[in-house]
């Protein structure tokens, strides 16, 4: 079940919530949170306030490489899970 109606499956989003609306951005993969804070602040200022909730929604696993152990392949981590 999706929770987030404007959610596109492999894909990071951020909504931000404000009293009476939301708004939704895209986050692009190795955003930082310093940069994040920066989208958030602008967001607040043209809302003139800051969101009341803020989802962060991450989709798509990293490949991850196990290659410190022996006979070990790559593989990719299931969706929602880190390693």
């Amino acid at each position: 079940m999706d929770h987030y109606p404007h959610h596109t499956p492999n894909q990071n989003r951020v909504t931000a919530l404000f009293g009476d609306h939301e708004q939704s951005f895209d986050l692009a993969g190795g955003t930082t949170l310093a940069q994040l804070a920066e989208r958030l602040a602008g967001l607040a200022q043209q809302n003139h306030g800051w969101p009341v909730g803020i989802f962060v929604v991450f989709d798509t696993a990293p490949e991850v490489s196990i290659e410190a152990y022996p006979g070990a392949t790559h593989r990719k981590a299931p969706a929602g899970q880190n390693r």
